[in-house]
């Protein structure tokens, strides 16, 4: 370097104050702390994907195997549902009757299961259209009517939506199973005479719906592996539920998020508004 240039920056590094000299330091400080902390945030964020597409791929796998088994499955259990029916109509006693009326409740929930492992298993194709989600939410609630008034539960919908805002671009087969689900599962936890809150809101770039009850709320490991498919709390039932209804909500862009509030079990579906 040249003695003249080593002179000039000598004269400018005297001329600086102590104060300026202090401030260059912490914005130099503040800086590196700053990308030291995005760095790490970036190094979580590589790992968090990393496991998703693992999870993705495991995810796959499962769903395959599963639809070759209920492929298999069911066409055997078809011939045992005729072979069943054609019995029925021969003259049997009450207690032979009542052994067949059993085998057929058996092939029947049979066959919801292996319904629900191709449904887990198959391409999810969305046919979006603009639907109005307070009216798709009542027609849910009014499809449920039965099983609300076996437990007796009072149903309080709350939303802030205009009648322009409620309108948004969604499958709304797909959307009303999930919401079907959602509230089969809070209505099944809920104690006899209680509440279930549904909330409607909506942000700039999103549109929210969340289902409380009163039940017992979500155990840590119900948090943790809920929307896995085949984990279930239930004695009955496939634990493909969750799962399904979390991949409908991400074929739409948006994501299911369970939680736990005072009041019980909380079930949010966050969809994108555009």
């Amino acid at each position: 370097m040249r003695p003249d240039l080593l002179t000039v920056d000598s004269k400018k590094l005297d001329a600086m104050s102590r104060e300026e000299l202090v401030r260059a330091f912490e914005v130099f400080s503040r800086t590196g702390s700053e990308l030291v902390a995005y760095f790490s945030a970036l190094e979580a964020r590589i790992v968090e994907l990393s496991r998703e597409l693992e999870r993705s791929r495991r995810l796959a796998a499962i769903g395959e195997v599963a639809a070759m088994l209920a492929h298999e499955i069911r066409n055997p259990l078809a011939g045992m549902e005729l072979s069943v029916s054609v019995l029925k109509r021969q003259g049997l006693d009450g207690y032979q009757r009542e052994l067949l009326d059993n085998i057929h409740k058996g092939i029947k929930r049979l066959d919801i299961i292996i319904s629900d492992i191709l449904s887990f298993a198959q391409e999810i194709s969305l046919k979006m259209s603009r639907t109005d989600i307070k009216e798709l939410i009542l027609s849910t609630v009014s499809s449920l009517s039965h099983r609300l008034e076996e437990k007796r539960l009072k149903v309080k919908i709350q939303s802030g939506l205009s009648v322009e805002d409620g309108y948004i671009m969604i499958d709304k087969g797909y959307m009303e199973r999930v919401f079907v689900n959602v509230l089969d599962n809070a209505i099944d936890v809920s104690k006899e005479g209680g509440k279930l809150w549904i909330n409607l809101w909506k942000t700039q770039d999103e549109m929210w719906i969340s289902v409380e009850d009163e039940g017992p709320g979500f155990s840590e490991s119900a948090l943790e592996r809920a929307l896995e498919p085949f984990f279930t709390t239930k004695t009955t039932g496939t634990g493909l539920g969750l799962a399904i209804c979390n991949r409908i909500v991400e074929a739409h862009g948006g994501r299911l998020i369970l939680e736990n509030t005072e009041k019980g079990g909380k079930v949010s579906i966050c969809l994108p508004l555009s």
